[in-house]
């Protein structure tokens, strides 16, 4: 979050009537601090282990971690949809429950709703796939 920030105080932030380019990554950028705060504040129940980083937690950081990555490794090569997708397998990998099923149609849904608002409403120079 700070870093998102720090990187964002270097555009114009505009004025209130016309926001410019620093105005929605400061903007999440702060929500991802408050949302790591917030995490790091609930703490765990007394009387609880303290947190230790067990093969299985460290499996789930880096599928979580892998996931964004393939992201933005595959969005320019493959497309939006095929970056979607391979996000969405990678990081469905933490959470046990999820059948395959399941995890191809979050993919799927997912990659219609992020195609239908950047390239579509927002008219991004995203294209869904390349050939």
């Amino acid at each position: 979050g700070l870093v998102g920030m720090w990187e964002a105080s270097g555009y114009e932030f505009g004025s209130l009537r016309q926001f410019g380019p620093a105005v929605f990554p400061f903007a999440l950028s702060v929500l991802l601090l408050l949302s790591g705060v917030g995490i790091l504040l609930e703490g765990s129940p007394a009387g609880e282990e303290p947190f230790r980083l067990s093969m299985p937690r460290g499996v789930v950081f880096l599928t979580i971690l892998a996931g964004p990555i393939a992201f933005a490794l595959t969005v320019g090569t493959l497309g939006l949809v095929p970056a979607i997708f391979a996000c969405v397998l990678i990081s469905v990998l933490a959470e046990r429950s999820l059948s395959l099923l399941k995890a191809l149609l979050l993919g799927a849904v997912l990659a219609a709703g992020c195609t239908m608002v950047f390239v579509v409403f927002l008219n991004l120079p995203l294209r869904p796939f390349v050939w």
